[in-house]
């Protein structure tokens, strides 16, 4: 039973009254005012961690996004200039140097190590955002409404909110700006340049959330001129302009600024340009309304913010202009690329886990405490076990771990293997990220797929010029067009393949051999190494 409990196997009802049992213990935390935050953060940790176990040691990919990421991470590791070995695309380089952290506890760049990590960065949130409530309502309030926010990471399934997104380094940093906004104007000068800095390493985690720091900056440096705390300011300009110029002084030293313009900031405005404002902001709304969980996390949030809405306007004019502008930039935040991907909805997470604590206390205040409280606990134990109990309906691909842990086992994997080893770079045509993932090789070029190669743009040719001077730079062994197979990710078209690149089909041509046809991927093998294979000489 406990290797079933663990690897969440056959018998996940073990799991879910595990699960409801933890829910009442930090439910009886939030019974006990006095209890100390060590004991509850020590609670909400242990529930987040042992919910996630199924999907940590699920060693397998359950979001494209994560391969890309672990690649990009693995290939830094042997060859750490972000934009001259690897291009994130929308994605900063901080999403992958925080990898780093998953090899040196595990060992490996894999699944399990990259959701450890995610983990981490969860648990930081939370703890930021309770501290943060804590300073700005009380701690009752914070608790209540943290746990709620619990239920979501911890009893959620679904694939676009489990995987270590791009979002959720954002969002941990997000968490910690507000917890020093809260302590700002107690200490201005140690507060505000803790905040700039902060800030500062949004957009080289993801720049697509860069409009949702400006608007932390804006209040923080409020906050700081109201109370005439001219240093706070200085010292918030004053952290954002270090992590500035470090980064600056990075990307001058490794010679790619160039390529940090071009691709990066370039490259970002112009996607999803083709998309009206009007239809990005019709597909939000339909996704707040229809993507589970998440709408269930926003119904609640709804009906608190209703019951209290009579008291939100004593909140400070100051607070209520901030919070109104971080909703519409969060949500211009989340239509402006023009893809309407669900874990996009995790920026709202912080914004709603603030304003349900005020709608909490709120109504804590102005009705009887064991009546909300009892209330309250009702509904977290009803929404929490329809969410669970529905998300694993909905994903029982991600309950058998222990079929998932050779990544290797894999006949496309196997015939790449016999003609270059792990640690030997791989070039891989398509979109078929999770190949690197499970060659445990690193990407031969910046950009681990080529959808950008044949995707009509200002900057196409740059990308296939790109792609074909990696190639000639970095020489991969093995050359795989995944294009037409059932491993190509279905958004690249069946005649994007490599050839209808003519520069790229030359070049291909003349340095590659054909090997074979597994299981729809086309594998070649350079020349020499393929020579060097059949008279018996060893490559490695």
């Amino acid at each position: 039973m406990m290797k079933e409990l663990v690897l969440f196997d056959s018998n996940p009802i073990y799991f879910f009254i595990l699960s409801l049992g933890f829910l009442f213990i930090l439910i009886q935390l939030n019974w006990q005012k006095h209890q100390s935050d060590t004991v509850f953060l020590s609670t909400l940790i242990l529930i987040l961690t042992v919910l996630r176990l199924p999907f940590i040691l699920y060693n397998q990919q359950i979001n494209i996004d994560e391969s890309s990421v672990i690649t990009q991470a693995m290939t830094l590791w042997d060859r750490p200039i972000f934009w001259q070995s690897v291009d994130g695309t929308t994605s900063g380089p901080l999403n992958s140097y925080v990898l780093f952290l998953g090899k040196l506890l595990t060992g490996t760049f894999d699944y399990t190590s990259c959701r450890m990590v995610c983990l981490l960065l969860i648990i930081g949130t939370l703890i930021a955002l309770y501290k943060a409530l804590q300073s700005f309502f009380d701690t009752q309030s914070a608790r209540l409404s943290l746990t709620l926010t619990l239920l979501f990471y911890a009893y959620n399934q679904t694939h676009d909110f489990i995987h270590y997104s791009s979002e959720i380094l954002s969002i941990f940093l997000f968490s910690i700006s507000l917890y020093t906004l809260a302590s700002i104007q107690k200490t201005p000068q140690s507060s505000g340049f803790i905040l700039g800095f902060v800030l500062a390493l949004v957009p080289w985690a993801k720049i697509q959330s860069l409009p949702i720091a400006l608007v932390f900056s804006g209040y923080g440096l409020y906050l700081c001129f109201q109370i005439r705390a001219y240093q706070g300011i200085i010292s918030l300009v004053l952290g954002a302009i270090s992590v500035t110029v470090l980064f600056f002084g990075f990307l001058l030293y490794y010679q790619v600024l160039g390529d940090f313009y071009l691709y990066y900031i370039e490259g970002n405005l112009v996607y999803g340009q083709e998309v009206s404002l009007y239809r990005r902001f019709h597909h939000l709304v339909a996704m707040l309304v229809k993507v589970f969980p998440f709408r269930d996390f926003l119904l609640i949030s709804i009906l608190l913010f209703l019951f209290a809405f009579r008291w939100f306007w004593k909140l400070e004019k100051s607070l209520l202009v901030f919070l109104a502008s971080w909703f519409l930039i969060t949500a211009y935040t989340i239509v402006k690329p023009g893809m309407f991907f669900h874990h996009y909805l995790l920026y709202f997470i912080p914004f709603l886990t603030f304003v349900n604590t005020f709608s909490l206390r709120s109504i804590t205040r102005h009705f009887s405490y064991r009546t909300v409280q009892f209330n309250y606990t009702v509904a977290l134990i009803v929404v929490g076990s329809s969410v669970w109990w529905t998300s694993l309906i909905r994903n029982t691909s991600y309950t058998n771990a222990e079929e998932s842990k050779d990544l290797a086992s894999n006949r496309v994997i196997t015939t790449i293997h016999q003609y270059a080893g792990p640690g030997e770079s791989l070039a891989i045509w398509g979109w078929w990220t999770e190949g690197y993932v499970m060659a445990q090789m690193p990407q031969a070029v910046a950009e681990n797929h080529s959808v950008r190669c044949t995707t009509e743009s200002p900057l196409m040719v740059d990308y296939q010029q790109r792609y074909l001077h990696n190639l000639k730079t970095n020489t991969p062994a093995v050359f795989v067009d995944a294009v037409g197979s059932t491993h190509n990710f279905p958004f690249v078209h069946t005649s994007a393949i490599h050839e209808s690149i003519p520069a790229i089909r030359r070049y291909i041509q003349r340095h590659y051999q054909f090997l074979s046809r597994v299981e729809g991927v086309r594998i070649f093998i350079r020349k020499d190494r393929l020579a060097a294979v059949q008279k018996g000489i060893r490559y490695l």
